[in-house]
């Protein structure tokens, strides 16, 4: 069993890495990390949510760009029919721009099991098209609140326009919009933005090679990837051998959708080519042999045709009969609500943090479920549960644990995850209310989270305050203040999120880091002397997590050369630099680059990761390079800035 090692914040943690190794299994579920899935990221199938039994896979047909609900009903009704056949209804969730939403017709798709879901009123390609964000907030927050108007209809989930064909999809717009609601308290559970790609190397091992491979020996779906088309050159906009549910930013399910679409079918080939449908088919036996969910993108615009659809629709359930699922997006969280998270959803009411996390605790490959549960009869009406769901792949089921929690102030909304050692899997929670900061340690065993004892000297780790003056502070309490004089002037409650846990040798063990504007530290665990020391090491200089406002200041963690330590990337709208790990004495000690904004070319800086009060200017790190799309980069090729790794390392 590998180890889990947590510790529980009161802001959310925005470090993340490149490439997670071993101990950095668990990056993901720090900040906007849009592309999580890669190599042997754990999976979520299908039984692990579905509720019945027989069920292996789930299709979501998805058709986009509904303002004209004739032509629609036009195109979509021998489908309907088609898909009333297996039980009646007529599962297919509709992505809709602007109609009437009063039009009778809505009303006779919604009774007949259809859903109305959001594709943006204006449908700008990209959304941030034109450099006006405020214009991009407001046709998703539109429609959002438009489809809320039509009776019976609670829109769930987004579709990005254009993103099967362009580099439209940001972390910005996860961060900065999707988290956040409209005007009137309205907002979204899911997205089907992201594309996955079933390649034809040996990440995708488990297919049979037949089902990826064309007869003349090229790769299947790979070649639909919409590269050198008109609208650019390089088409990013995808993950890998992933047909399963994930979340971005803890607020959003994404369903990635299929390569291709049909509009990439048709851009390489040519429209209603037999070969689209022909791999459709294809896809729809991969995703029920990986146990996934097949999301397709298709339109009524000449593409591929109706008929076609409705032969897929009749192979799938001649082939697959009870295997498989066609549902809505809709019914598709409903079931993920009800049988994987006891009745939360990753967002509540207000649409903020539900105390939900996914992740695989036992290290398995397959994902698990925690969560808060609140009071529970029988028991103090302070206390509340934590629950563990951990996935039992040999039974198909769940083993559920659940943990008294004897704090109210206890929430995962805060929660930090990392891995301490080789043998245990233990997490370390610090219970911040207003009136105390408290270190609670944790392991996970056969009965749930059990109190682990290695790690309460932590309690007493003194902290040194900038590299100088050492400040008596502790876990049980870090009010501080110095001014320049090492003398106490303010008190300063240390944010949770300062204090983070990175292993920064790859050596599967995870190290404390404690950054913020006022303080600085690295610590290192030995599991051979069940002790912590501190490094002779420190952050470089000017690079920080939080700012002086405890917002996110742009310090991530990049393995820039690739050998497999991860260096470092910092900046904002003030400063910027880049630093190469060199060894556990000298830590990150060779500065690449660095400048204040604003010195030199833009092309020779490195483009902001936040902006003004840590606000996410759209960047991920992938392929050697440091990738940026927002509203400043929708006139550039591609629409996106970028930085190849290779020019730092000359």
């Amino acid at each position: 069993m590998r180890p889990l090692f947590l510790s529980f914040f009161l802001v959310c943690s925005l470090c993340w890495s490149l490439i997670a190794g071993e101990g950095n299994r668990f990056s993901y579920l720090e900040g906007c990390n849009t592309y999580a899935p890669s190599g042997e990221f754990p999976k979520l199938i299908t039984p692990q949510w579905i509720g019945e039994k027989d069920v292996e896979a789930v299709v979501i047909l998805a058709i986009d760009d509904l303002s004209d609900p004739a032509k629609y009903e036009a195109y979509m009704r021998p489908i309907l029919n088609q898909l009333k056949k297996i039980d009646g209804r007529a599962p297919i969730s509709v992505m809709t721009n602007k109609p009437k939403w009063d039009h009778s017709q809505l009303q006779q798709w919604l009774e007949e099991g259809l859903s109305i879901d959001v594709h943006t009123v204006d449908h700008p390609c990209p959304l941030f098209n034109g450099g006006d964000f405020n214009k991009a907030k407001s046709t998703y927050d539109r429609c959002i609140d438009l489809l809320n108007q039509i009776p019976g209809n609670k829109p769930v989930a987004y579709r990005m326009p254009c993103c099967d064909s362009q580099n439209t999809v940001s972390p910005r717009f996860y961060s900065e919009i999707f988290n956040k609601t409209t005007e009137s308290g309205k907002f979204l559970q899911a997205s089907s933005s992201v594309f996955t790609v079933f390649t034809s190397d040996e990440n995708n091992s488990d297919v049979p090679k037949e089902l990826l491979f064309d007869p003349d020996g090229k790769s299947k779906f790979q070649k639909y990837l919409p590269n050198k088309s008109r609208f650019g050159n390089l088409y990013l906009n995808y993950v890998e051998n992933y047909p399963y549910p994930y979340v971005i930013n803890r607020l959003c399910w994404e369903f990635p959708s299929l390569v291709p679409s049909d509009w990439s079918a048709q851009n390489y080939s040519k429209p209603n080519n037999p070969d689209t449908l022909r791999d459709f088919k294809t896809a729809l036996d991969i995703t029920v042999h990986k146990k996934g969910v097949l999301t397709l993108t298709f339109h009524p615009h000449g593409w591929i045709s109706n008929s076609q659809m409705v032969e897929f629709v009749d192979y799938a359930q001649k082939k697959y009969g009870s295997k498989i699922n066609f549902l809505t997006f809709p019914e598709t969280l409903e079931r993920m609500k009800t049988h994987m998270l006891d009745g939360h959803a990753i967002r509540n009411s207000k649409g903020t943090d539900n105390d939900v996390r996914i992740l695989d605790v036992n290290g398995d490959g397959f994902m698990d479920v925690l969560y808060v549960r609140g009071f529970v009869r029988g028991q103090s009406k302070s206390a509340r549960n934590l629950v563990t769901k951990i996935w039992n792949p040999a039974e198909n089921q769940w083993d559920v644990f659940r943990n008294e929690l004897l704090d109210s102030s206890f929430s995962l909304a805060h929660a930090h995850f990392g891995q301490l050692d080789k043998n245990v899997s233990s997490y370390v929670t610090t219970i911040n209310t207003f009136e105390k900061s408290e270190l609670l340690v944790y392991s996970f065993g056969k009965t749930g989270w059990e109190s682990h004892s290695s790690l309460e000297q932590l309690k007493n780790l003194y902290l040194s305050v900038n590299n100088d003056s050492i400040a008596k502070l502790t876990f049980n309490d870090v009010r501080f203040g110095l001014n320049k004089d090492g003398v106490v002037k303010r008190d300063y409650r240390l944010p949770s999120a300062a204090f983070r846990f990175h292993d920064i040798n790859n050596d599967g063990v995870c190290e404390i880091i404690v950054s913020s504007r006022y303080l600085k530290c690295l610590f290192q665990y030995s599991g051979k002397t069940d002790q912590w020391k501190r490094l002779p090491f420190n952050l470089p200089a000017g690079t920080m997590f939080l700012d002086d406002k405890d917002n996110d200041a742009g310090f991530r963690f990049v393995d820039i050369n690739s050998d497999g330590k991860d260096d470092i990337v910092f900046s904002n709208n003030e400063y910027y630099s880049a630093h190469f790990f060199v060894d556990m004495q000298s830590g990150w000690s060779q500065k690449l680059l660095s400048g204040k904004r604003g010195d030199k070319k833009t092309e020779e800086e490195i483009p902001m990761i936040v902006r003004e009060n840590g606000a996410d200017n759209g960047v991920w790190f992938s392929r050697g390079f440091m990738w940026v799309q927002n509203e400043d980069t929708n006139k550039l090729p591609d629409y996106l800035d970028r930085r190849e790794f290779k020019q730092w390392l000359k």
